[in-house]
């Protein structure tokens, strides 16, 4: 008798599309690219995970569903019935401490840090789960991986708080989502549901992709 081999997981869209497709938000070219990369960054480790045989799918760039509002979520990753909502960013090294919903680097404030984009993309994408009929649907709390921009001085997250989600430095982020219970395939229906978030997706479809950066600025080198 043949065992069952299970297939690969699936990836979905194209990491930093928005940016590709329109980088007018941005400040400069500059923070277009530092942007991308780190989209790209955490691109590459989740297309490997997808990659195993019964692995996860995962989707790039997602419109947040909320009629007029531009603003996207970097990626999803769907195993069995559960969703986990990532975002990637590229700040400049130093230390991020949050103190009565006000975030700083070092002295400085940096209200790039306190924009509800994760706790509304949840709510959101939550509702329109349910919206069809997908009730078995999961959430987990979402992640917000931080890339640096140089190697020094070292990048601390420990004190930093990020309305809706947990912040974590990319590269242990990342290494918790090699752990087994993430080695799983994805619901079908959980995907379709959020496949028509995609903005790839929606740009073949002949619909505008209205998707950009949830961060109004860049911090990079």
């Amino acid at each position: 008798m043949t065992a069952h081999v299970q297939p690969p997981g699936r990836v979905i869209g194209q990491a930093g599309f928005g940016l590709s497709e329109d980088a007018s938000w941005a400040t400069s070219q500059g923070a277009a690219e530092a942007g991308a990369k780190g989209e790209a960054r955490t691109a590459e480790v989740l297309g490997q995970l997808a990659a195993r045989r019964g692995g996860p799918t995962v989707l790039h760039d997602l419109a947040i569903p909320i009629p007029g509002f531009t603003a996207n979520i970097d990626h999803a990753l769907v195993y069995g019935n559960r969703v986990l909502l990532i975002d990637s960013k590229w700040w400049r090294p130093g230390f991020y401490w949050t103190m009565a919903g006000h975030t700083y680097r070092g002295t400085q404030r940096f209200e790039a840090a306190e924009k509800q984009t994760m706790a509304m993309a949840t709510e959101r994408i939550s509702a329109l789960l349910t919206d069809r009929g997908i009730t078995h649907a999961v959430l987990d709390d979402p992640v917000v991986l931080i890339w640096p921009s140089r190697t020094a001085p070292v990048l601390r997250t420990w004190a930093l708080r990020v309305p809706g989600a947990r912040p974590v430095s990319a590269q242990a982020g990342l290494r918790r989502l090699r752990r087994r219970r993430f080695r799983r395939s994805a619901d079908a229906s959980v995907v379709s549901a959020l496949v028509p978030l995609v903005a790839s997706v929606k740009t073949a479809r002949g619909a505008p992709s209205r998707a950009s950066s949830n961060e109004e600025e860049f911090h990079f080198d």
